[in-house]
């Protein structure tokens, strides 16, 4: 295990690549958007199977 305790230490041993921007990286992630996407799914998933 590794623990970086800054951005540089970071990118040290991840792309920017495979990092979100957050993290100064180039991955447009949004979380809140993705939880919204997940439920969206998750009710269409339900109502389908009763």
């Amino acid at each position: 295990m590794i623990v970086c305790r800054t951005l540089a230490e970071l990118h040290e041993h991840l792309d920017a690549s495979q990092l979100s921007k957050d993290l100064a990286g180039l991955i447009d992630f949004r979380l809140f958007e993705w939880i919204e996407r997940r439920a969206v799914i998750r009710e269409d998933f339900l109502l389908s199977i009763a």
